[in-house]
């Protein structure tokens, strides 16, 4: 088992879990620490460990809350496709009289970013 550098109790707050709930949850941290192992992945860890303790929490109906949670990703993954096509588009537009580095530099992407919205990345 891993050592985590946090105190459980504390992280759970007034959360009450049983002790089953407890060894399940330090179960599943310790595989997201492996999963999510860098100093870089801390905000994946956190985000996991949430996602791991609702599921852990919630042990009368967890089919249902891992269903809400993948519906949830499915609905921002659909926003996050809406939101590069609109960003697309502005490139598009946008290089009618900028530059590619400009254009990069202003959205704040990267240049592949760029020339793949402006169909010039093959």
């Amino acid at each position: 088992m891993t050592t985590h550098n946090f105190d459980l109790d504390a992280w759970l707050g007034d959360t009450e879990a049983t002790p089953e709930q407890r060894a399940a949850l330090i179960e599943a941290l310790d595989g997201i620490e492996k999963r999510y192992p860098h100093a870089d992945l801390e905000d994946s860890r956190t985000d996991a460990s949430r996602g791991a303790l609702e599921i852990i929490l919630d042990s009368e109906n967890p089919e249902q809350t891992l269903e809400d949670l993948g519906l949830e990703w499915q609905r921002a993954k659909l926003k996050e496709r809406e939101r590069m096509a609109v960003l697309t588009g502005a490139i598009i537009a946008a290089s009618a009289h900028m530059t590619e580095v400009d254009i990069a530099r202003v959205a704040q992407v990267n240049r592949t970013t760029v020339r793949a919205a402006l169909r010039k990345d093959k």
